[in-house]
């Protein structure tokens, strides 16, 4: 999980840690419901919308992995990129 599953906890401020750590962890692992006020009988509508996109964009980083996502969005490889694409 690394560094982004403890800033993602950081993000979902003013909720239980448990309930923002689960949240966070089964958005990344793609692993279903959490625990608290996240779990088999509840949802995410705890969450404001920030939130939700932050767990928006951990659901799309565990679901493509971290490091191809943080590659695609590094400086020098979107350069590569719009260099190859203007030599065609």
């Amino acid at each position: 999980m690394g560094k982004s599953a403890f800033i993602s906890v950081a993000l979902c401020l003013g909720k239980f840690i448990v309930t923002s750590f689960t949240a966070v962890t089964a958005t990344i692992n793609n692993i279903g419901p959490g625990l608290e006020l996240v779990g088999p009988t509840q949802n995410f509508s705890v969450f404001g919308p920030f939130s939700k996109y932050v767990l928006m964009f951990d659901m799309l980083a565990g679901r493509l992995e971290l490091f191809p996502l943080l590659i695609l969005f590094h400086p020098s490889a979107l350069k590569d990129m719009v260099k190859k694409s203007n030599n065609y």
